[in-house]
């Protein structure tokens, strides 16, 4: 597999699964989530080793994550920003890089819980939440940017569509296009597929 050069890990051993802890911020606990500090600043409690093969890759030092795992229902984008919103605030980044960074994981996110979910018009009941797909969504802060991975288990790689301007949707990755400073997919050895969205900083 070929990850994107922001991916490469010089760590032996970060290999790749589905779910990845790392630290949670004191007093900002969140059902789900995880956040990691950036290096040198002092850590709450939570922190534990990851194991070897999981997905996404852990922190290389001196990098921040923050990672929620989200059924696939429309509801998910709105938990999506949510993370956003709190894990950039805390890293002390503009606001107008919150506020690119929450349109991009709106967008990443829908796609996700359109393609792994029951759809939007599905009337599920109580008893069929446990067998919704989960996606996952990952913020890395690394030195200039904010790199965006949306996790689901679908294996069609996300496509470009040339929407017109009445469309209704398929303007999505369109507008991932023009916000972000790089995007694309990759295919993790366990399955389903990775998109990424790079934000500048």
């Amino acid at each position: 597999m070929t990850l994107p050069a922001y991916a490469a890990r010089a760590s032996a051993g970060c290999g790749v699964g589905r779910r990845m802890p790392p630290s949670i911020f004191a007093g900002e606990r969140e059902r789900g989530s995880r956040v990691t500090r950036p290096e040198g600043e002092r850590r709450g409690r939570g922190t534990r080793q990851v194991p070897r093969g999981e997905y996404p890759q852990p922190p290389v030092p001196g990098e921040a994550v923050a990672y929620v795992e989200l059924e696939a229902l429309p509801t998910a984008p709105k938990w999506g920003r949510s993370l956003v919103n709190m894990a950039l605030r805390a890293w002390r980044l503009w606001p107008e890089t919150i506020e690119t960074t929450e349109l991009l994981v709106s967008e990443l996110v829908t796609n996700a819980a359109m393609v792994s979910g029951p759809g939007s018009h599905a009337r599920l009941r109580y008893g069929d939440l446990a067998a919704v797909a989960r996606i996952s969504l990952t913020l890395r802060h690394l030195p200039g940017r904010v790199v965006i991975e949306v996790f689901d288990h679908d294996q069609n790689p996300p496509v470009l569509d040339d929407a017109g301007t009445d469309a209704e949707s398929g303007r999505g990755l369109l507008l991932v296009e023009a916000l972000s400073k790089e995007w694309g997919h990759f295919f993790p050895p366990s399955g389903g597929k990775v998109v990424y969205a790079i934000v500048s900083t």
